[in-house]
């Protein structure tokens, strides 16, 4: 497994246990499996889109930094295991 996909599943594992269930009032939703991993998915794309604005704000005002790019390149490879 790469290191990308392993940190894709990785953002995965930690955002499923907030989106395990929802309580409200009276009633008490229980995503599935598959709907837990959904939801996690869309928490860790968000997570992984502001890393990448953040990365892009940051090379307009340090253009040479040589390691930016690399960061860039790795949160892309990470989004496209979790899309």
């Amino acid at each position: 497994m790469s290191d990308t996909r392993r940190k894709a599943r990785e953002l995965i594992d930690k955002f499923r246990p907030l989106v395990d269930s929802e309580i409200d009032g009276e009633t008490c939703l229980v995503f599935s499996y598959e709907q837990q991993t959904l939801n996690a998915k869309k928490c860790a794309l968000i997570t992984v889109d502001a890393i990448l604005l953040n990365i892009m704000s940051t090379i307009i005002y340090h253009p040479t930094s040589p390691m930016l790019p690399v960061n860039k390149q790795y949160w892309e490879q990470v989004k496209s295991h979790l899309i």
